[in-house]
């Protein structure tokens, strides 16, 4: 699509592609490997499938491109009405539109450009993230004893542990990464199936070695974080491997 008289002023606006504007909007400065902000903006600007997504508050609605699509449709159904009205009055069938109809299908297709060139860039720094966050899967904050960190946007929670949540159609918040051997599992069945197993398990572990080395008088010795449970998700069974009887048993009472 080639440049009008309203490209390089949209772009200039664009807190994604400009850079250097000290806007009040995000500047990508700061969305620059973060995947939730990159994916937020991604999905607000193009949408899913349908064009579509899911506000903050579940509620669905269109992305920008598609917005700008249907009124370059609606506009074009105008232009074609407006030939012809001309043509009922006796009038020729016109080959260019009124100067206020060029001038709004010159905005809609300039805003449509940049949206693209928009989608592009978030695209390529997407990716770019998310080849950064795999090689950093084995660094210390993948360890299970971290799982419990967690990361909120606008009061909505957005990571847990290494791995990102995003809301399903109903919006239950599930883990989203698929290589997370709990992908696809609920927030909350995660933390209460396997991070407060882990947890309960580490304090009991903690407290009978404790308990033991002042009985004994001797130097505590160093305990191993707990193994995290393993899924079977065709089952939706968890197993605890090495899990005390005090802790199993709490988790039954508790669940």
């Amino acid at each position: 699509m080639e440049n009008n008289a309203f490209t390089e002023k949209y772009r200039r606006e664009s807190y994604i592609l400009d850079h250097n504007r000290n806007a009040t909007h995000m500047n990508p400065s700061v969305i620059i490997g973060n995947i939730t902000n990159l994916e937020r903006h991604l999905l607000q600007i193009k949408g899913n499938e349908k064009g579509i997504y899911f506000d903050s508050h579940f509620r669905e609605t269109p992305a920008s491109l598609s917005i700008l699509q249907e009124k370059q449709k609606e506009l074009e159904k105008k232009w074609e009405q407006y030939g012809v009205d001309q043509l009922k009055i006796g009038n020729p069938r016109p080959k260019q539109m009124p100067v206020q109809m060029q001038e709004e299908s010159d905005k809609i297709a300039a805003r449509i450009q940049v949206c693209n060139e928009e989608i592009e860039w978030l695209e390529k720094h997407l990716k770019l993230a998310q080849e950064q966050k795999a090689k950093s899967r084995g660094s210390l904050l993948t360890h299970p004893k971290y799982w419990g960190g967690s990361e909120l946007k606008d009061g909505i929670l957005v990571s847990i542990g290494p791995w990102d949540v995003k809301p399903d159609e109903q919006g239950m918040l599930r883990i989203s990464d698929q290589d997370s051997p709990y992908f696809s599992m609920p927030v909350w069945k995660f933390k209460a199936e396997i991070l407060n197993p882990m947890s309960n398990e580490n304090n009991h572990r903690h407290y009978t070695e404790e308990k033991a080395a002042v009985a004994e008088d001797r130097k505590r010795k160093k305990i191993e974080y707990p193994e995290p449970g393993i899924w079977n998700k065709e089952s939706d069974l968890i197993e605890y491997s090495g899990y005390s009887n005090n802790t199993i048993k709490k988790l039954k009472q508790e669940n």
